[in-house]
């Protein structure tokens, strides 16, 4: 057990100077690898993860770090576990999922960016509070991830968030109870870790309910207002040759794809970092 206790040790425990960057990239850089290995990551996507992975240990050491690790491990248990429930229920044929494939450079940036801008900022000025900031905007990152993720395979149709109608599965901006459900519990865990990593290993942060509610409120409003932009703003496309004339947000067609709502520019990582953004800016005005 002394071994155990070494090696937890090490991951936990901040370095200084050089030593802070050349342990997250190790550590990143394992992580990105098993997970390239897995094809949860792109290639580009890998390099992406072990420069978000350096720079938040770097910034925050071993808590940050396991945050994020967090958010990345979590997103992609659900969408393995879900994705085989459904395999199997549907007898080999997955349900639509608005996130497949390996995660890309573009979608590891969107995700992590406003995390890393909180981090940062905490990094520069060691306001504590910018540490909470980081946690909501990683809550909510997990939170939206988990919704989609485990959402789409709710048993109910989605409905528009805004107009409460049914709509295609698969399509951002749509809700269910189990997607819900999902943003509720990754909320919770978000902050429920971020608590006991700041409270167990010295952040002079606070960690009473106040805070652990204010990351919860973070994760639950970032996934909502995810799906609102995806309803107003994300580019959503139906392709000439499709016979069933579904709607989707990756056209398969290229240039022939018909736009029949949303902004060209506006995909779902933009969406994604938007959210992201307003989840902070809202953080500021409680906070401040």
């Amino acid at each position: 057990s002394g071994g155990g206790s070494w090696g937890y040790a090490w991951v936990v425990l901040p370095a200084g100077g050089y030593r802070a960057g050349v342990a997250g990239l190790v550590r990143s850089g394992a992580v990105a690898l098993a997970s390239c290995g897995r094809r949860l990551l792109a290639g580009a996507g890998g390099g992406g993860a072990v420069g978000v992975g350096t720079l938040a240990f770097a910034i925050g050491g071993g808590r940050l770090w396991l945050l994020l690790m967090w958010f990345f491990g979590s997103s992609n248990v659900a969408w393995k576990r879900m994705a085989l429930s459904a395999v199997k229920r549907n007898g080999g044929a997955p349900a639509s999922r608005k996130h497949s494939g390996p995660r890309t450079l573009r979608q590891v940036l969107a995700n992590s960016v406003p995390f890393l801008a909180c981090a940062l900022a905490y990094k520069a000025t060691g306001e504590p509070w910018l540490l909470l900031l980081a946690s909501g905007a990683l809550a909510a990152s997990t939170a939206d991830t988990w919704a989609s993720e485990v959402g789409v395979y709710s048993r109910r149709p989605p409905v528009n968030i805004l107009k409460r109608e049914p709509m295609q599965r698969g399509l951002s901006g749509g809700v269910s109870p189990l997607g819900l459900a999902a943003t509720v519990v990754g909320a919770v865990t978000s902050a429920f870790l971020a608590m006991l990593l700041f409270h167990a290993f010295g952040y002079a942060i606070p960690t009473g309910p106040d805070a652990f509610f204010f990351i919860i409120a973070c994760g639950v409003v970032g996934s909502l207002v995810d799906s609102v932009l995806g309803v107003v703003m994300q580019a959503k496309y139906r392709c000439p040759n499709d016979a069933e004339g579904g709607l989707v947000e990756t056209p398969p067609c290229g240039a022939q794809a018909a736009l029949v709502s949303g902004y060209a520019w506006v995909t779902n990582d933009a969406v994604n970092l938007m959210s992201g953004i307003a989840v902070v800016l809202l953080g500021l005005l409680v906070v401040v």
